[in-house]
C-alpha cells in the first residue's frame, strides 16, 4: 500500500503473528499451499480508527484464512470501511 500514513513491518519469528492470532482467536487453518498454521495471524489486513489504542482490537478487520471470526478478505469491503474510519 502506497500511503504515508500506512505501516508495514516484518515478523521473521512470528512473534507479532502468534500474538495477533490468538487476540483475534485464531485457530488452526489451512494455508493455500495446504499446510497448516495454529493460530497465527498472517494474511490478515487491520483496520484502525483514530485514537485507537490497543493493537489486539482493531476496529474492523478482514482475512484470507480458513476461519469464521471475521469476513473473508474482498478489497471493496476493505476499502469502504477503511473510507467510513477515516470520516470518523
Amino acid at each position: 500500500m502506497n500511503d504515508p500514513g500506512a505501516l508495514h513491518f516484518w515478523d521473521a519469528d512470528l512473534t507479532f503473528a502468534r500474538h495477533m492470532g490468538s487476540a483475534l482467536a485464531i485457530g488452526s487453518s489451512n494455508a493455500p499451499d495446504g499446510t497448516t498454521t495454529l493460530g497465527i495471524a498472517w494474511d490478515v489486513y487491520l483496520l484502525y480508527g483514530r485514537g485507537d489504542q490497543e493493537i489486539e482490537k482493531p476496529g474492523f478487520w478482514m482475512h484470507q484464512l480458513d476461519v469464521e471470526t471475521a469476513p473473508r478478505f474482498d478489497p471493496a469491503v476493505l476499502a469502504s470501511r477503511a473510507q467510513e474510519m477515516l470520516r470518523q
